[in-house]
């Protein structure tokens, strides 16, 4: 079975709004003019301290990066099999991708500034498997 973090989306998207709206919500009137972090800066936070709350429950962590460590949105990827059947394909709206899969080997490709990347996972019961993609630069 395959579980995607893409099913939580919902909740993600309100706690992200939710947390969009509150950091930028003047406290007092006098607060009115100080700046608030960008609605990027604050969505970087949720990915960094919301989402590894719940990491713990998928097997396979994946992180998309470019060279300067800036988090890549809108990835492209392919799950197969070691033997190379596909068994998913989507677009991360990442930076970071959580699945749960069943134990075994895989392989996982990302699209990456148009060229594509592939790593060989091992997924086993006792430990996620963690990998990063880093785009080379264009």
């Amino acid at each position: 079975m395959l579980i995607a973090l893409h099913m939580q989306r919902r909740w993600y998207f309100i706690v992200s709004a939710l947390l969009i709206g509150l950091h930028c919500m003047p406290a007092t009137a006098n607060d009115a003019n100080v700046p608030c972090a960008s609605d990027e800066e604050t969505i970087a936070a949720v990915n960094r301290h919301v989402l590894p709350a719940i990491a713990s429950a998928y097997n396979l962590q994946v992180l998309f990066n470019d060279q300067d460590g800036i988090d890549l949105h809108n990835t492209t990827f392919v799950i197969s099999t070691a033997k190379g059947r596909e068994i998913y394909s989507g677009v991360n709206e990442g930076p970071l991708l959580y699945l749960k899969l069943p134990s075994g080997q895989y392989q996982i490709a990302a699209k990456l500034n148009g060229e594509w990347q592939r790593k060989l996972v091992r997924i086993t019961p006792t430990a996620p498997a963690r990998l990063l993609f880093v785009a080379k630069n264009a």
